[in-house]
Parts: structure tokens; C-alpha cells; sequence
């Protein structure tokens, strides 16, 4: 099941890709693609890392906070290498504090999108 959403997911991502880069009008050469299939296929490989329980510390190593607004324990994060591959994780605060802290454990973590990075 895991296996079939992680390979949904790559097809998506890679069809995404393609679509973004004809729809420019730009010619993309072989070295251009495949870059940008690396970043995906990175990406896709720090996504799956990720566990509910793990920590807010965690996340961020991989993973920034977007532009967009994150509130009630959610977080809207940006992949560090392309702000285009997106996602969204709720957590549970350490006890006694609310502020974000870096051992913030995650509840759920959405599935991994393409789209215009958030903004204010």
C-alpha cells in the first residue's frame, strides 16, 4: 500500500514536470529534466522518512516553513530544494508550550503536492 502511494505519488510528480515545462513553451534539454527528476525523486525519499511521532526538528531538515500563513498546529512546509513540492503537517505541542517548539511531535502529514508556493 505504501509502495503504491510513493509510486502515485512519483508519477504525479513527474507528470506535473513534464506539464509545467511544455506549457512554458521552452524547449528543456536532457540535463534540465533530469535534475529536476532528481530533486522529485530527493524529495520523495525525505517525504517517506517522515513518520507521525516524529519531530517538528525533524521536518525542518529537509522541509521550510512556506510564506503562506500556518496556524492551529499546522504547518504548510516548502521542500528545501524546490518551493513548487509542497505539504502540510499538523503537530502536538510539547506540554506547556505553544509556540513551535523544535520537539513538536507530527499527528498527520498530508499527502505531497505541486503547486505555486503560498503567499501572504
Amino acid at each position: 500500500m505504501k509502495r503504491a502511494r510513493i509510486l502515485s505519488t512519483s508519477i504525479s510528480f513527474f507528470l506535473a514536470i513534464v506539464a509545467v515545462g511544455s506549457s512554458t513553451g521552452q524547449q528543456r534539454d536532457k540535463p534540465t529534466i533530469a535534475s529536476c527528476c532528481s530533486v522529485v525523486a530527493q524529495a520523495l525519499k525525505d517525504y517517506s522518512e517522515l513518520k507521525v511521532g516524529a519531530t517538528r526538528a525533524e521536518v525542518e531538515r529537509t522541509f521550510v516553513e512556506g510564506s503562506g500563513m500556518s496556524f492551529g498546529g499546522e504547518t504548510v512546509y516548502v521542500y528545501k530544494d524546490c518551493h513548487f513540492i509542497t505539504m502540510t503537517v499538523t503537530y502536538r505541542p510539547t506540554a506547556g508550550d505553544t509556540s513551535g517548539a523544535k520537539s513538536d511531535t507530527i499527528t498527520t502529514i498530508s499527502k505531497m503536492s505541486i503547486g505555486d508556493e503560498a503567499k501572504d
